[in-house]
């Protein structure tokens, strides 16, 4: 059982290897990320109530979904009603895979729901689910069936409030490999350019995705990171 009524961090290390089931599609989640409500700065929650932010601000356990570059949805679980949610970063399908696959053709299975909107595109959701709650008809959260081992780490594609550990994974080595992927972004393109390309990885898998990011920088982002994983 989930005590989704309690802080984003908490929520978070309860969410990860807990199954998020979406008509035919489950995903098991390996990657959360928590955001604090209206006192995060990098929370959608910042800014107060506003119409686009409404369900974000509704009962612990309501799904909340966003677009991100004007192309992925992505989806939070929200905890306390005050704003604080956890977004789900990453999973792999674990039942439903012809369907999921349907959505993201060509895309090696492992990559299916690797980034938030890939998970979101696998799952097949869309803004029109935002405010849905999870325990609903075709909607639901289900606790991990096994014991996950938990890493914390900054958050990622965010320019403010990254440096708190609130990256929630669970799998030591594709987390200590993307630890190294990306240092050796931010060593070559700094800061804030290395963690933003580190940001769009999860998409370079499949060129095909969508990104905003401009080809070269894509191409450049995935040479420096298999060179990192490589190394």
């Amino acid at each position: 059982m989930f005590t989704l009524d309690a802080t984003a961090e908490v929520v978070a290390r309860q969410l990860l290897g807990a199954r998020v089931r979406h008509g035919d599609v489950v995903v098991e989640l390996t990657e959360v990320e928590a955001y604090a409500g209206s006192g995060d700065p990098a929370a959608h929650a910042v800014g107060g109530l506003r119409p686009r932010t409404r369900d974000l601000f509704g009962p612990p356990g309501t799904l909340y979904c966003y677009l991100s570059h004007g192309v992925h949805i992505c989806g939070n679980v929200t905890c306390t009603g005050d704003g604080s949610a956890v977004l789900l970063r990453a999973g792999r399908v674990v039942a439903g895979l012809e369907v999921a696959r349907s959505r993201r053709p060509g895309v090696p299975d492992a990559s299916l729901a690797r980034g938030p909107g890939n998970l979101g595109r696998a799952l097949g959701w869309s803004l029109a689910d935002s405010g849905r709650s999870f325990g609903e008809p075709g909607l639901e959260l289900l606790p991990a069936t096994d014991p996950v081992a938990v890493i914390v780490g900054p958050r990622v594609g965010v320019s403010v409030g990254y440096q708190r550990g609130w990256a929630e994974g669970a799998g030591l080595e594709e987390a200590l490999a993307n630890v190294k992927a990306l240092n050796a972004l931010v060593k070559a393109h700094g800061e804030k350019k290395g963690r933003a390309l580190f940001d769009q990885i999860y998409w370079l898998e499949d060129l095909r995705a969508p990104t905003t990011a401009p080809r070269a920088a894509r191409v450049a982002a995935r040479g420096a990171a298999r060179s990192a994983r490589a190394s």
